[in-house]
């Protein structure tokens, strides 16, 4: 899985006003949805994917 996180000006923001859900299964969709905001947003603020690790429980 994978989720998108926005840093700006090199701190994490832990909040985000977007209602869309940043949590994907495919890659292809999290940099579909990552392309987006980067083109609509500030050079100061970037959004990047990071790869969540999932554990069998």
């Amino acid at each position: 899985m994978y989720t998108l996180v926005c840093t700006a000006q090199g701190k994490t923001l832990k909040d985000s006003n977007s209602q869309q859900v940043k949590t994907f299964l495919s890659l292809d969709d999290a940099e579909h949805l990552m392309k987006k905001l980067n083109a609509n947003t500030t050079p100061s603020h970037t959004w990047s994917i990071h790869k969540i690790e999932t554990s069998n429980l």
